[in-house]
């Protein structure tokens, strides 16, 4: 899947109108961008902080605030960040 990155809350890794290529993967580790949907359905492209063997919390690297982290269910990832525009 190719989409766009809309906002800021990965910068400096990733700039807002960056294209990103996601793809999924059987196994994700602490430190992988992924892109997961949230209850509201909403796309989020985050940094893996914490994994288990049933939900993944992501965290944008521009943000410092805890209460943004997003946890879910690990089938709640859409994918792993492969490549993205401008590099």
């Amino acid at each position: 899947m190719i989409t766009c990155a809309f906002g800021t809350s990965m910068k400096p890794t990733l700039g807002r109108m960056n294209l990103i290529r996601i793809k999924k993967f059987s196994q994700y580790k602490i430190g992988d961008i992924i892109s997961v949907k949230t209850h509201d359905k909403k796309i989020h492209v985050h940094r893996i902080v914490e994994i288990t063997d049933q939900w993944v919390s992501t965290k944008g690297d521009n943000l410092a605030q805890q209460w943004y982290e997003v946890k879910l269910p690990l089938k709640n990832i859409e994918g792993k960040l492969i490549w993205h525009y401008p590099e």
